[in-house]
C-alpha cells in the first residue's frame, strides 16, 4: 500500500516537472519571439523614420492648406497690430525660412530670414546668427535671385534703423518680379551682399511656394 502510494507520487512528480519544463520552454521561445518582433518594429519605424528624413531633406516639408489656424503651406497670414495692442483689419502673409551669412567677423553663421508681404510692401527681415531682433542701420541691400527654372533676377532692399528690410521700389515693377518669382516652382535661392562697407553676405533658399496665391487671394 505504501509503495504504490509513493509510486503515486513519483509519477505525478515526473509529470508536474515535465509541465513545468514545457512551459519554462514556451516562456524561453515565446519571449525570444517576441523581443525579436519588437526589434524588427523598432528596426523598421527607424528606417521609416530616415526616410521621411531624406525626404524632407530633399523636398522640404509637405505643404498643406489649414485655412482656419491662416496656414498656407510654409505661408501663415496674420493681422497687424496697432499701438493700443488692438488686431487691425489688415493682413500680412509671412514665412521664416534659415540660412548662412559672412562678414567680417564671422563666416557661414546662422542665419534667420522672415519674408513679410501685404498689400503694399515686402520685407526681408535678416536675423544674424538666428537671434530675435533683425540687423539694424540704413544700408541697401543687392540680391541675385535664382528661381526655379534657373534664371537669375536682381533685387534691392533697403534696410531702415529699425530693422525693417524693404524690397526697394527702383522701378514700379519691383514688388511684382518678386512676386512673380516667389509664385513660380521649384526652390527659390538667394545671395545678398550689402553695398555699404563693412560688407556683409546672406544666402538663404525658399524650397517649396506652394500655396502663395491662394494666401495672396486670401488678403
Amino acid at each position: 500500500m505504501l509503495l504504490l502510494f509513493l509510486s503515486g507520487i513519483m509519477t505525478n512528480y515526473k509529470f508536474m516537472k515535465n509541465i513545468s519544463l514545457i512551459i519554462v520552454l514556451i516562456c524561453i521561445f515565446g519571449c525570444n519571439i517576441q523581443d525579436k518582433n519588437y526589434q524588427r518594429a523598432i528596426l523598421k519605424a527607424d528606417s521609416l523614420e530616415n526616410e521621411l528624413s531624406k525626404y524632407k531633406e530633399q523636398y522640404g516639408e509637405i505643404s498643406t492648406i489649414l485655412k482656419s489656424n491662416g496656414k498656407y503651406g510654409i505661408w501663415k497670414i496674420g493681422n497687424y497690430i496697432d499701438n493700443f495692442g488692438e488686431i487691425k483689419d489688415e493682413k500680412y502673409i509671412s514665412t521664416y525660412v534659415t540660412g548662412i551669412f559672412s562678414n567680417s567677423a564671422t563666416t557661414n553663421s546662422p542665419l534667420g530670414v522672415l519674408l513679410i508681404i501685404d498689400k503694399k510692401s515686402i520685407r526681408f527681415q535678416l536675423y544674424e546668427y538666428a537671434r530675435e531682433h533683425p540687423i539694424k542701420g540704413k544700408g541697401m541691400i543687392k540680391f541675385e535671385v535664382k528661381d526655379g527654372s534657373g534664371k537669375i533676377h536682381t533685387i534691392y532692399t533697403s534696410n531702415t534703423d529699425g530693422g525693417d528690410n524693404f524690397v526697394f521700389e527702383y522701378t514700379n515693377d519691383c514688388l511684382k518680379t518678386v512676386i512673380n518669382i516667389l509664385l513660380g516652382n521649384g526652390e527659390i535661392k538667394f545671395y545678398g551682399v550689402t553695398l555699404d562697407r563693412p560688407i556683409s553676405e546672406y544666402k538663404f533658399t525658399i524650397k517649396n511656394t506652394d500655396f502663395l496665391s491662394e494666401a495672396l487671394n486670401d488678403i
